[in-house]
């Protein structure tokens, strides 16, 4: 009961900020979210969750920066939210007027390369626009996403990304058949690899174990689909730089599980290195390391 409360809560205050930021043009929504954000961020729980997570990953920091680089991601985190409801209505020369891309050969690559693809990324920036990038050059991708508590709100999210990815994939065992189809019929398939895990295996990540899951490099090597990195940083305010990376090497010593660990720790350093350049663009409150 309390539970159904708080999700009607929710979405009573979801919808009008969703239709408000809509409205609004794409940089005062941005603004908006960064500085409601900055604002409150602080006051909710998961800002120690932040605080604990980067002091453990950056011990060299003082208290100046931590606090810095949490303000900063709140104030990513926010416009991130503020800026979807624009996402499914931006055309490509919009697009082009906020991001700057390189590295798009390698998507052509992919599409031409008569097999289904792998494109990882991380919750860095503005995540949603790895699949606007694949989608604007005419590879959209079938995402791999946590299902919402909230039904409500998870249909709102995943109706408005229809335009610009083929289709959601639930994790879990229905998402793992679905993820296979679409490889199957040379389809392409993102997935965001910096979630917790209560299952996979333990790589490491920031000097710490970590529970990865380990369905990108079994899908690698079973089906011998290239594996891309895609990286986005935001730039200033509402511009963006995405840089696709070339198809990871994938090493074969004839042992699976070395295989699967080798390659996982490969991408998790990948993503690592990628928040050590912008700490202040990931989002520290997943409960990453949650024995810890």
């Amino acid at each position: 009961m309390l539970k159904n409360i708080y999700y009607l809560a929710e979405n009573i205050l979801a919808m009008p900020a969703y239709w408000i930021f809509g409205l609004l043009p794409f940089n005062n929504a941005s603004s908006i979210g960064g500085f409601l954000a900055r604002t409150f961020g602080s006051l909710l729980p998961r800002n120690e969750l932040a605080r604990k997570n980067l002091r453990r990953a950056f011990p060299d920091l003082d208290e100046k920066q931590v606090e810095e680089t949490i303000t900063g991601m709140w104030d990513n985190f926010g416009r991130s939210i503020a800026e979807f409801p624009h996402m499914n209505n931006m055309d490509k020369q919009a697009f082009a007027k906020i991001v700057e891309v390189e590295g798009v050969e390698y998507i052509e690559q992919a599409k031409q390369g008569g097999k289904g693809g792998l494109f990882i990324s991380a919750h860095i920036a503005n995540w949603d626009m790895v699949a606007k990038t694949c989608a604007i050059y005419d590879c959209p991708l079938g995402v791999v996403y946590r299902r919402l508590n909230n039904s409500w709100l998870d249909k709102l999210v995943q109706d408005m990304r229809e335009c610009y990815q083929t289709e959601g994939i639930q994790k879990g065992k229905d998402g793992s058949r679905q993820l296979i189809k679409i490889l199957r019929r040379a389809g392409h398939v993102g997935i965001l690899v910096d979630q917790k895990m209560n299952q996979g295996i333990a790589v490491d990540f920031f000097g710490r174990k970590a529970m990865t899951a380990t369905t990108i490099a079994t899908l690698a090597l079973k089906y011998k689909c290239p594996v891309i990195a895609i990286r986005v940083i935001r730039m200033e305010g509402v511009h963006f730089k995405v840089t696709i990376f070339p198809p990871m090497e994938i090493e074969k010593t004839g042992d699976r599980k070395v295989d699967v660990l080798n390659l996982m720790t490969r991408i998790n350093k990948v993503v690592e290195d990628w928040i050590r350049d912008n700490p202040a663009q990931w989002i520290w409150v997943h409960n990453r390391w949650p024995d810890e």
